[in-house]
């Protein structure tokens, strides 16, 4: 297998998606839940297996958008990652959990530390949109789709405005048409903004600078609104 040329093609291509979004997809998992290091890297690298997995399986695949797929591949590593956590027996997870839930918090501390204070507080509040849908997740997680853990509109909005991916590459990950996107992210923004309220204000300036964000959000969703008619929104 080392002199198939379609072997080395695959292993170049993923080397140079790794390069230029690796830092974006641990983001990702790091900012999603509070979660230690190691288990954000173990997923990075499981996310880049299934990459390599895939372009084995799919000799011809043309990856138009390999951000959004990689995202694509990301969301579903992390949805198992906590589904996982939530079906662990209760006495394994006593005797193993103390050490990583540990970690967890310290290296969720180092995160958090690495912003700026409004990006604290926006991220403390995109975090909370998971207790939004707990009732929802809850019953997907029974028939196997998701985890209560983590929402879609907390991945909406992280996607869009923390990652900067474009409608249609949220559309991509989420598995939805783009108009439907559109219409979620207004309820989103909405949750978003309640769940901002009710962590009170550190300071005024945090408050202030945090406020200019949601609304910058909130002017982009706005235009986009005023410029997707039915044909785009299906059509994407």
């Amino acid at each position: 297998m080392a002199g198939d040329p379609r072997a080395r093609h695959r292993t170049r291509l993923a080397a140079r998606l790794y390069t230029e979004h690796s830092s974006a997809i641990l983001a990702f998992f790091r900012c999603s839940r509070q979660m230690s290091m190691a288990d954000a890297g173990d997923l990075l690298q499981q996310t880049f297996a299934e990459l390599l997995k895939t372009l084995e399986s799919n000799p011809g695949l043309e990856l138009d958008n390999p951000r959004a797929f990689l995202f694509t591949l990301a969301r579903r590593r992390l949805f198992a990652h906590w589904k996982r956590k939530a079906r662990r027996p209760h006495e394994e997870a006593e005797d193993a959990a103390p050490e990583p839930a540990s970690q967890a918090r310290e290296d969720d501390l180092e995160l958090l530390a690495s912003l700026r204070s409004d990006q604290r507080l926006l991220l403390r509040a995109m975090r909370r949109l998971t207790e939004e849908d707990n009732a929802r997740a809850d019953a997907a997680l029974a028939d196997g789709e998701t985890d209560p853990a983590v929402s879609d509109h907390q991945i909406l909005l992280y996607l869009r405005f923390w990652a900067g991916l474009t409608l249609a590459e949220v559309a991509e990950v989420l598995g939805i048409p783009p108009g439907t996107v559109s219409g979620r992210q207004y309820r989103a923004m909405q949750l978003l903004r309640r769940r901002f309220d009710e962590l009170g204000v550190p300071n005024e300036i945090d408050h202030r600078t945090s406020t200019t964000v949601l609304e910058g959000w909130q002017r982009v969703l706005e235009r986009e609104a005023a410029g997707i008619g039915p044909k785009d929104g299906d059509d994407g």
